[in-house]
């Protein structure tokens, strides 16, 4: 079975030199370029652990992620490794040093239509409907 985590991104701000920019789901295609989801570690899924944190990703010029700084915990060590390996994977398009807000959630829902009696554990990343 494949397990895949619901990363939702809640919001995305921007800080870039002195002014802040807000964003949301619609505008992440336009800065990232790579956004692999979290894998939703195995021994958490089991245990049926949740939590949502949030990240603030460093980024360069290059749009390489440079580091990352955890601003809310998801309230489990393994949910927030998950999330940092996947955010320090993240790619943005070129352009000025910028710090991103990033928030994760982790849940392990109900089954989605056509899933028989399997238990299901999520998503991939949510973006507003119309944005894609």
């Amino acid at each position: 079975m494949r397990h895949r985590v619901i990363a939702t991104l809640l919001f995305v701000s921007l800080t870039s030199c002195a002014s802040l920019q807000q964003s949301n789901g619609p505008h992440l295609k336009a800065i990232f370029l790579k956004m692999p989801s979290p894998e939703y570690p195995y021994n958490a899924r089991t245990l049926r652990k949740e939590g949502s944190g949030s990240f603030r990703l460093f980024i360069d010029e290059q749009g390489r992620v440079v580091a990352i700084k955890t601003l809310k915990s998801t309230g489990d060590p393994e949910l927030d490794n998950s999330s940092i390996a996947a955010l320090r994977q993240w790619q943005a398009r070129p352009g000025t040093k910028r710090e991103v807000d990033v928030p994760v959630k982790f849940t392990i829902g109900s089954k989605p239509p056509g899933f028989g009696n399997r238990s299901w554990q999520s998503a991939t990343p949510s973006v507003p409907a119309g944005s894609r």
